[in-house]
């Protein structure tokens, strides 16, 4: 099974971000390291896709991305994106984020 979900540009453009970050982390337990897994997998696709959308023209960019996750990645990405909006204090982040995560939280219930 898949969800279907629809980003917008400047929110994929910061998930890039978080991406870049997810790679660099290290894992201690055995539980950790499962999730760093599936979270560099989910990583690698998100920073691909956020990278293909600003290379479109100017035309493009306000035109939200669509990207297809499997079920165990849209619950790791919910997952970042809560840890990320407790660690963060930029409102315009903890509010793209929250949106973004309302939509998968909406979509895997």
């Amino acid at each position: 099974m898949t969800v279907q979900l629809k980003i917008p540009t400047h929110t994929l453009a910061l998930l890039g971000v978080l991406a870049e970050r997810v790679i660099k982390t290290k894992a201690n337990s055995r539980r950790e390291k499962v999730v760093l897994s599936i979270a560099q997998q989910l990583a690698d696709k998100l920073l691909a896709k956020a990278y293909k959308a600003m290379r479109v023209s100017d035309f493009n960019k306000n035109k939200p991305q669509s990207v297809s996750l499997k079920l165990y990645e849209a619950d790791v990405l919910e997952y970042l994106l809560k840890t990320e909006i407790d660690a963060t204090a930029d409102t315009f982040i903890i509010n793209a984020f929250t949106r973004l995560s309302n939509d998968i939280n909406q979509k895997l219930a």
